[in-house]
Parts: C-alpha cells; sequence; structure tokens
C-alpha cells in the first residue's frame, strides 16, 4: 500500500510545512516507533499472538491514510505515525514470519520468494505510477484516500484467507530470551552477513522516498516524473525477480547479494551526479536490478538460519536495527537538505553502501569459506 504514497509523500509533508528538517524528522520519527514497537510486536507473536497482531495491524492500515488526508499542519500528520508504524509491522517482519515458516520445508526457496517478490514489485510498479499521476492531476491528498480504500480491501481479503499456521509451537518468551535471540542474530555468521549487506539496501531504500522525490522535481519540474520513474523501476524489479530467483538457488544466497549491493551501488553513483531526467531514469532502473535480486536471497539466508521458536523475534530485532540506523540517517538528511541539493544527500549513503560492500565480501570470504562470485 506504501508503494502509492512513495513518490509524493514527502512532496506532502512539504506541502504542511516547507521545511526540509521537518520532513526529514517526520521520517525518522516513524522509524522510532517502527524500533520500539517492532521488539514489542515480535515479542508478542513469538508468544502466540502473531495472527491477532497481523489483524490489528491491517485495522490500523485502514486508519492512518484516512487521517493523513484530513491533517492541517505537519504535527498532526507526526501524530498519526503510529498507525503507520504498527500497519508497517504488520505487514513487515509479522507477515514475512508467517510467509518463511510456509516455506520453511519447501525446496527451492528462492523461486517461491522470487514470484513472491515479483507479484509485489509489479503492483508497487503500478501503485507508483498511480501515485504520481493523481498527485500530477488531481492533488497529493488523494493518493492517502485511494489507499484506505485499498487498506479495507485487504482486511476483508485477509480475514477469508489467512489462518494460522498451525504446526507452529509456540513457547512464553522472556525477556531474557529476546536478549538471546539478539546474540543469535549478531553471532551467527550467515546472519551477520546479511545483517551488513542489508544495511546497505535499506539505508538506501529509506532515505529514497525521502530524497528521490526531491531529487526527481528539482531536475525534471514534473510531479509525475516520480510516478513514472518509481513504476519503471518496479517493471524492472519484476521482470529481474521472476528469472533471479534461479540465480540465489544455482549461485548460493551469498554470492547473489553480492552482485545485489553492487549494482545498486552502480546505479546509485549516477543517479547522485547527473542533471538528465533520463539518465535519472535509467540509473534508477539499475537501482532497481540492485534492489530487486535482493530479495529471494535475503528470504533464503533468513529461512534457513533461523529457527522456527526464534522467527518472530529476530525478524523484529532485525526490522528494529533497521529503524535503529533509519531515523539518525533521516534527521542527518533533512537536515543536509538545508545546505546541499538532495542528489548530493543521495551520493552519501551510497557511500556507506560501497563500504557495506567491502566488509560483506569480507566476511564471506573469511567466514563462509567460499570463493568470491564470479558471474
Amino acid at each position: 500500500m506504501g508503494f502509492l504514497i512513495a513518490p509524493i509523500e514527502s512532496l506532502y509533508i512539504q506541502h504542511l510545512d516547507h521545511n526540509n528538517f521537518v520532513t526529514g524528522s517526520i521520517f525518522a520519527l516513524g522509524s522510532i516507533l517502527m524500533t520500539v514497537l517492532s521488539l514489542w510486536f515480535g515479542h508478542l507473536a513469538d508468544n502466540g499472538h502473531r495472527h491477532k497482531l497481523i489483524f490489528l495491524g491491517l485495522f490500523a492500515a485502514v486508519i492512518y491514510p484516512f487521517l493523513y488526508a484530513n491533517v492541517i499542519n505537519a504535527f498532526q500528520y507526526a501524530g498519526i505515525k503510529v498507525f503507520w508504524a504498527m500497519a508497517g509491522i504488520a505487514t513487515g517482519p509479522l507477515i514475512t514470519a508467517y510467509i518463511q515458516e510456509g516455506l520453511s520445508n519447501v525446496d527451492k526457496k528462492g523461486k517461491w520468494f522470487g514470484y513472491l517478490y515479483a507479484t509485489s514489485s509489479i503492483v508497487g510498479a503500478l501503485a507508483h505510477f498511480m501515485g504520481g499521476y493523481l498527485g500530477q492531476h488531481y492533488g497529493l491528498r488523494e493518493d492517502y484516500i485511494v489507499i484506505g480504500f485499498i487498506a479495507i480491501f485487504n482486511l476483508i481479503f485477509a480475514a477469508i484467507f489467512l489462518h494460522p499456521i498451525k504446526s507452529i509451537k509456540h513457547k512464553k518468551a522472556s525477556q531474557r530470551m529476546i536478549l538471546s535471540g539478539f546474540k543469535y542474530f549478531l553471532t551467527h555468521k550467515p546472519l551477520t552477513f546479511y545483517l551488513v549487506m542489508n544495511m546497505a539496501i535499506d539505508l538506501n531504500f529509506t532515505v529514497k522516498y525521502f530524497l528521490w522525490p526531491l531529487a526527481i522535481l528539482q531536475v525534471s519540474h514534473k510531479v509525475i516524473y516520480s510516478g513514472d520513474i518509481f513504476a519503471t523501476m518496479g517493471v524492472v524489479a519484476f521482470i529481474v525477480l521472476v528469472t533471479s530467483h534461479k540465480w540465489a538457488d544455482q549461485y548460493s544466497p551469498y554470492k547473489t547479494l553480492i552482485f545485489s549491493v553492487a549494482m545498486l551501488a552502480i546505479g546509485g553513483l549516477v543517479f547522485s551526479l547527473t542533471n538528465s531526467v533520463y539518465v535519472l531514469w535509467a540509473s534508477s532502473a539499475v537501482f532497481a536490478i540492485g534492489e530487486s535480486s535482493s530479495g529471494p536471497p535475503q528470504g533464503i539466508l533468513m529461512t534457513d538460519n533461523i529457527p522456527g521458536s526464534l522467527r518472530g523475534r529476530i525478524l523484529a530485532i532485525d526490522n528494529s536495527i533497521d529503524n535503529i540506523t533509519y531515523w539518525p540517517s533521516l534527521l542527518l538528511a533533512g537536515s543536509l537538505l538545508t545546505i546541499i541539493s538532495a542528489q548530493k544527500v543521495f551520493l552519501l549513503y551510497v557511500l556507506i553502501s560501497v563500504v557495506s560492500l567491502i566488509y560483506g565480501a569480507i566476511i564471506y570470504k573469511k567466514h563462509l569459506k567460499q570463493p568470491l562470485p564470479t558471474f
């Protein structure tokens, strides 16, 4: 659902308050809320409440778009972020844990993760295009209203088809078990590799939705280009995902993930350094190749290396680590926008991805006992 507002959210917040730092702070607030609520929801999920929490989040997903559409200032928008965070956790780590549990005993997991992410990408592409089109021709507020109606449909659909997985045996989790989840995540080498590479991917993913609409508008001077470029990325992602699952199954998820971050870095560097809207468009497609091809190998690494009894907690910890990284980076991005352009700010985050790529490759070669990828 968030795909629809991705091309316009930062523009909508700036419409409420013409202050880049406030815009960055609101994005950061969402990440802080996701950090806190993810740990709590992950703890409750492994105590047998996953199914209920998913529905709670889906109900919050119905509420927040209509509230967003009727705010009169940025502070009201910030207050509604708690409902957005609940919805994000339900459709993020909790539903991911549900899917991973269902695929835990399936062969060629990369194929199924590829199909899953491919479907998500093509739906996202259509939503990106619609978001930009509605924002250009009808106003930014209409995107939120459309999301609200989509959320109602999703809630009804889930009520009919989403059922608890009976094979899951939940044990009551103590606070010490939550800490053991942290220890397991940070000391298990495949997950350490995942964490380093995931930082490169998610850091760019988060600031992309904040900075890219601003950068595209500065270069093209039209809102609709933002939706078109994001939609193109979704189409590219779909094409990649219907084939890239074979890479993860054939070459190993480690090699595929290194390739993904390398492509992401190349596309991000070109995006950050061009003044042509068409080069922006092309570089976003390269960026999309890296971003989308990372999905299946990440899914395989997490599914194969997390025991079912810890899945909810570790995925919540993963989401929390992401958001702990997000909120200071978003505050920094908002601050930097007062002195340099959105493209130059994004360039700083791409360079961090390059550092993560190098470090991840070192971990892979040193601890996972396989040669570096040769595609």
